[in-house]
């Protein structure tokens, strides 16, 4: 039997940007610092486009600079390339619903209403959206 990734999640993903630093080294041990965006956010990490060269398992450090929070993550999947850029998925290592920049950050995302928004760093960014109609697993 075939179970659906997105049924195996335990935090929702909403697709929401925010501007983020994030540290690493790429291939060749060469260390980086980038500037980029989150294209969804839970409570357990984020999805983001990075410009410099990843590995699956390699640990990361990702800053909040809107409110300089700082959480380390593992790199859990690499996906589609969008022009020099491609789809990382970051997990932290302990779930951090307030990490984002959302009102009442520190209630569950799934449990939220009436989140608004402006612009993070010259990002634009929108009213979080769920991306699954699933509800958590417990």
């Amino acid at each position: 039997m075939r179970i659906d990734r997105a049924e195996r999640r335990h935090f929702p993903r909403f697709a929401f940007n925010v501007t983020l630093m994030v540290w690493g080294e790429s291939a060749g041990n060469r260390r980086f610092k980038e500037e980029t965006f989150s294209l969804s956010i839970n409570a357990k990490g984020a999805l983001v486009a990075l410009s410099n060269p990843v590995k699956l398992g390699q640990t990361l450090l990702i800053m909040n600079p809107e409110t300089w929070e700082e959480r380390w993550g593992r790199v859990s999947r690499l996906g589609k390339r969008h022009g020099q850029r491609i789809e990382v998925a970051i997990e932290f290592t302990q779930p951090a619903p307030e990490f984002w920049p959302i009102p009442s950050a520190r209630q569950p995302l799934y449990l939220r209403s009436n989140i608004h928004s402006g612009t993070h760093s010259g990002w634009p960014t929108a009213e979080p959206r769920l991306l699954s109609n699933k509800p958590p697993i417990s």
